[in-house]
């Protein structure tokens, strides 16, 4: 079980460089894309429950927004790991 639970951390990794990849892609239109205002989606659901915290007045810029993303990301990335740690002691 510890196996699979370090497999899927490490396509929850795997998905949030993806999602923060097409993020700036599509910011800097690289490789000829146009911006796409959805490009933020697929960073937003990894990084719920967290990621509600956008919807707060105080992210009012898109740059406080991008970091609470990221810090949502970071945040699941870490209680994954965390957990892994723990079934192991346990």
């Amino acid at each position: 079980m510890r196996a699979t639970s370090c497999a899927l951390l490490a396509f929850y990794l795997l998905c949030c460089v993806g999602a923060l990849g097409l993020i700036h892609v599509s910011e800097h239109q690289l490789l000829g894309l146009q911006p796409d205002p959805l490009a933020h989606a697929f960073a937003w659901l990894l990084a719920l429950p967290w990621s509600l915290l956008t919807l707060l007045p105080i992210a009012g810029s898109p740059t406080v927004a991008s970091a609470l993303t990221i810090a949502g990301m970071l945040l699941n990335l870490a209680l994954g790991v965390v957990w892994v740690v723990r079934w192991k002691a346990g």
